[in-house]
């Protein structure tokens, strides 16, 4: 019920985030009006279609005012099961459009996270909206109990046995993302969906627990994999 609960939370989620862009201004959808003279140098009104509309002529006349033209952004997140944790803050380096590299520190329950995540995007609309792909690492504690909010779906025994605990989890993740710039200002939202997989799981201790007359013991066997999956908004401005 937990995962099914998540999962729905991060879809709500991707919903709002995506009626928000459909109601923005896109660079090639919308019209504008033109007065073009004729050979008789009476003008006329012509609508033409974003389509005619030069991309760099758009992004003139609705100009951002990043000093250093978007390629440093701060922002801050909230997330299930982040990389760099439920709450926390991401500087973002935009070398070009297409390339970009974030990293991230946060906190969960379980203690602090780090995540370094180079990404890779698509122009959906130049200047102003990006679909990518990241692939990158992250580190922090970790407990198999949910104590953090992750979604260990591949993980053992964390009902009968004492929960196990990583003082130092390594994660390899994967994730779909999507950025969107404001048409005009320094604003930029981000979000990520994605999936990490441990790459320590035996790197673990345990202490059985007890709760009234049930002692809970450890596992004896370690577990061959760990994998979680995460979902991350995060909203920021461009220095």
């Amino acid at each position: 019920m937990g995962i099914i609960m998540y999962v729905r939370l991060g879809t709500t989620w991707g919903l709002i985030a995506f009626a928000s862009i459909a109601q923005a201004q896109p660079l090639s959808s919308q019209g504008e009006r033109q007065l073009l003279p004729t050979h008789d140098n009476v003008a006329i009104e012509q609508q033409t279609s974003g389509n005619d509309l030069p991309n760099t002529e758009w992004l003139r006349r609705h100009p951002r005012t990043s000093i250093l033209e978007d390629h440093l952004l701060l922002r801050g997140h909230v997330g299930i099961a982040g990389p760099a944790g439920s709450l926390g803050i991401d500087v973002d380096m935009i070398a070009v459009d297409w390339f970009a590299l974030e990293a991230g520190i946060g906190v969960s329950p379980n203690g602090r996270q780090w995540a370094l995540t180079p990404r890779f995007r698509y122009p959906v609309q130049a200047k102003r909206m990006f679909l990518g792909v990241g692939v990158g690492a992250s580190w922090g504690k970790y407990s198999s109990d949910g104590a953090g909010g992750l979604l260990a779906v591949l993980d053992q025994g964390e009902h009968y046995y004492a929960p196990r605990r990583w003082s130092g989890a390594r994660w390899y993740n994967f994730e779909l993302n999507l950025d969107r710039y404001t048409n005009e200002g320094r604003g930029a939202m981000h979000m990520a969906w994605g999936i990490g997989s441990m790459q320590n799981p035996a790197d673990y201790t345990c202490t059985p627990s007890v709760s009234g007359d049930t002692t809970s013991p450890c596992d004896p066997n370690p577990p061959n994999k760990v994998v979680t999956m995460y979902v991350v908004f995060g909203y920021g401005f461009s220095i």
